[in-house]
């Protein structure tokens, strides 16, 4: 997996986070679009974290966690002080060890910043 760049995950990257979020949750019904889209929406508010993984300059998995408020929790909410954790790798790149190291490279983060 040398050929693998992970990255940290900006505003710029909301787009592609959108489209993880659907691998990452394979939704079985219908989910409406603002449990999905708080996932994303207003992105880089503080404790926002996101690795993204590159190969050959492109994206092919995410993964990233984000604190809720009890007045918009997430699916998985806990509290408000346990960050919500969310990752996926294009299936075409899946088996080849990205996940394994975008999640490690996310619980360091996550560590790092108390959590």
């Amino acid at each position: 997996m040398s050929d693998v760049l992970l990255r940290r995950g900006g505003a710029q990257d909301l787009r592609f986070l959108r489209d993880m979020l659907h691998h990452a949750y394979y939704w079985r019904e219908r989910v409406p679009g603002s449990l999905v889209s708080r996932y994303v929406r207003g992105w880089g508010r503080p404790g926002d974290t996101a690795l993204i993984a590159l190969q050959n300059g492109f994206p092919v998995g995410a993964a990233w966690f984000r604190v809720f408020r009890d007045e918009e929790p997430g699916y998985g909410f806990v509290d408000e002080v346990t960050p919500e954790l969310a990752i996926a790798v294009v299936p075409s790149k899946r088996g080849h060890g990205i996940g394994d190291e975008l999640l490690s490279a996310l619980i360091e983060k996550a560590q790092s910043a108390g959590y």
